[in-house]
């Protein structure tokens, strides 16, 4: 009797056990689309600023993800600016450039980067670029060369539309005097691909790209451009690298000099590695600039070399971020994403620019 009983209870657990597993198996699964999570029963956003997707969350306040809105003027008699594709120009307040020249650099440098998009394999949110008056005038007999910036997250802050101004003029006043841009639009990709990180590394990678990826060039001469000033003036690169075959002619003793009048060039990079210069400043540009001298001569480090240290170090992040956890890039992982690119021991060099504790 007692086993009967027994048997009776196992058959009923049994028989329980299959009807659960039953239910179980024929439950609905909840899922959630792209950009949420499941919490409870309930898909609630998963996104934040920073995790590399642009959603309706991020959209009006989170620039790290998606870039400025448009702001410039889209019908064509408008004077504030374009915005298109990859790139928008627009006038903030009395930049007094004519539309046919925020037009043509607009075009030209959509030009520019797609091309440092083909160069990193990685492509931002919208470049913006800023136009502001600055109340400069060129002052000499020569035309000015005007460039330069300030770049953040945000945008491009530019005093004017880069390229060739006249005696008595502060603004260029044709298209054929407009020059693109690489230097200032290279910083915009690196906020965009590594978050925060050292001046004196952007300054590196940014002076790299200008005198050997020379996408400015590649940008102008896609759009038209055929003024010989302009061209001459582009092709020397960038001047804390002198690489180019424009710097050769100039000769050793052109280019930026320090305090106390030395170029910077290699043979100033030699007397600080073998010991025979100290530097007396801690400039971001001279730093960076050194940075990429030595990574050519003492590693057989160059342009695709500086590319792989960037994508690796974008990599590293963009994981990090990926789980909340954005790996900062320092002084000390940039050295090791060095090492592993280089396969060398780098040391030297960062101790050599005070670039290590």
């Amino acid at each position: 009797m007692v086993q009967n009983k027994l048997l009776l209870v196992l058959c009923v657990v049994f028989l329980s056990f299959v009807f659960l597993q039953s239910c179980s198996s024929n439950e609905t699964k909840l899922s959630c689309p792209a950009g949420q999570e499941l919490v409870g029963k309930s898909c609630v956003s998963s996104s934040y600023c920073g995790d590399f997707v642009c959603d309706a969350s991020d959209a009006s306040s989170c620039a790290l993800d998606c870039g400025e809105a448009c702001k410039a003027g889209g019908d064509a008699s408008s004077r504030s600016g374009v915005c298109s594709g990859n790139v928008q120009v627009y006038c903030d307040g009395t930049c007094e450039q004519s539309r046919e020249v925020l037009d043509k650099f607009d075009a030209m440098q959509e030009s520019v980067v797609n091309c440092l998009g083909s160069y990193f394999s990685y492509m931002p949110p919208r470049v913006t670029y800023r136009i502001v008056r600055d109340g400069m005038m060129c002052n000499q007999d020569s035309c000015c060369c005007r460039e330069g910036g300030l770049t953040s997250v945000r945008d491009v802050r530019m005093p004017g539309i880069p390229g060739l101004t006249v005696r008595g003029q502060g603004t260029v006043s044709t298209v054929d005097y407009v020059m693109t841009d690489e230097h200032e639009t290279t910083h915009y990709f690196l906020f965009h691909m590594l978050g925060e990180h050292p001046l004196w590394f952007s300054e590196a990678v940014a002076i790299s790209t200008n005198e050997r990826v020379q996408c400015d060039v590649t940008g102008y001469n896609r759009q038209g451009g055929r003024n010989s000033e302009v061209v001459a003036y582009m092709t020397k690169g960038d001047a804390y690298l002198k690489e180019s075959a424009a710097d050769v002619r100039e000769g050793a003793e052109s280019g930026v000099r320090v305090a106390d009048g030395r170029v910077v060039n290699g043979a100033l990079y030699r007397d600080v590695r073998d010991g025979k210069y100290v530097l007396k400043s801690r400039d971001e540009h001279l730093l960076g600039a050194l940075y990429i001298m030595g990574l050519q001569e003492d590693y057989n480090c160059g342009s695709d070399c500086v590319r792989d240290i960037v994508e690796d170090l974008y990599t590293l992040h963009k994981e990090g971020c990926l789980k909340q956890a954005c790996v900062a890039v320092d002084n000390s992982v940039i050295f090791q994403a060095t090492n592993q690119i280089v396969g060398e021991n780098t040391q030297p060099l960062f101790q050599m620019l005070g670039l290590l504790r």
